[in-house]
């Protein structure tokens, strides 16, 4: 599910209505981020909802690097990260590891929303 969330308070109102609706646990978070955001506040709010998290980069010279990303979710998150530089390979990790009943969610920045949705098209 790409959602257009990219900013704390957009992650706010994502996690809210999912923690309460959802299982503890969503599935797979794809996070990309542009260097601009307060990434650390996104991911405290998304870790509740996420089993694992793939931290990746769009194509767009402000994002920040996954590795980067990756760091900051480790201060957060106790499940498994793993980062992927092309948005394509994250998805595809992604949906792996939620295997075909598990939930992907991609958020944190507009670019990855539109690489993202660029490949459900495509499928």
């Amino acid at each position: 599910m790409p959602e257009g969330a990219h900013t704390e308070q957009g992650i706010e109102v994502l996690a809210s209505p999912l923690g309460e609706e959802c299982p503890p646990t969503t599935g797979q978070l794809v996070l990309g981020a542009m260097g601009d955001k307060d990434v650390s506040r996104m991911l405290a709010r998304l870790a509740p909802i996420a089993e694992g998290m793939i931290m990746t980069a769009v194509d767009y010279p402000r994002a920040t690097p996954p590795a980067e990303l990756a760091e900051q979710a480790r201060r957060v998150f106790q499940g498994p990260i793993l980062t992927a530089d092309e948005v394509t390979h994250a998805v595809d990790m992604a949906r792996a590891e939620a295997g075909p009943e598990g939930a992907v969610l991609a958020c944190g920045s507009l670019y990855l929303v539109g690489e993202v949705r660029d490949l459900f098209d495509a499928d």
